[in-house]
């Protein structure tokens, strides 16, 4: 077998792909960044979009050195989660602000967008915990 999984393991390989994902992810913020809705109770909204960027794009950047280097895998995925965490805490904060009555108000997005980032946490943590051999068997003819 030959490629990358052969060279770092698919827990590697997909670890290195978050990485760029968070990046890409980070860029977004940049070109667009959100703007604060009072109502809304989003706490990422309140950050300015360079330090969003520059997070998403230190943890990516993090995920995809350690994904190239098997014995620091683990700093990859701790770092891969750390961002999509601080997201869905913010996004579930804003729903309870919803579920609550009274000010701030809330967004009803937020359940969708908070559901969202759990997965992709749990994602992540799956892949994770992935057993890595060094050798794959070969198929069967």
């Amino acid at each position: 077998m030959t490629g990358p999984v052969a060279r770092f393991g698919r827990r590697g390989v997909a670890l290195m792909a978050f990485g760029v994902a968070w990046f890409g992810f980070g860029l977004t913020l940049l070109a667009a960044p959100s703007v604060p809705d009072a109502d809304a109770a989003i706490f990422m909204d309140y950050i300015p979009a360079v330090w969003q960027f520059a997070a998403w794009a230190f943890t990516g950047m993090v995920a995809v050195v350690a994904g190239a280097r098997r014995p620091w895998q683990w700093v990859g995925y701790i770092a891969a989660t750390i961002m999509p965490i601080l997201r869905a805490t913010s996004f579930a904060w804003s729903t309870i602000m919803w579920l609550v009555p009274g000010a701030p108000g809330g967004d009803p997005r937020s359940v969708g967008a908070g559901l969202l980032w759990t997965a992709l946490i749990g994602l992540v943590l799956v892949v994770g915990s992935w057993p890595d051999t060094t050798h794959l068997p070969e198929a069967a003819p």
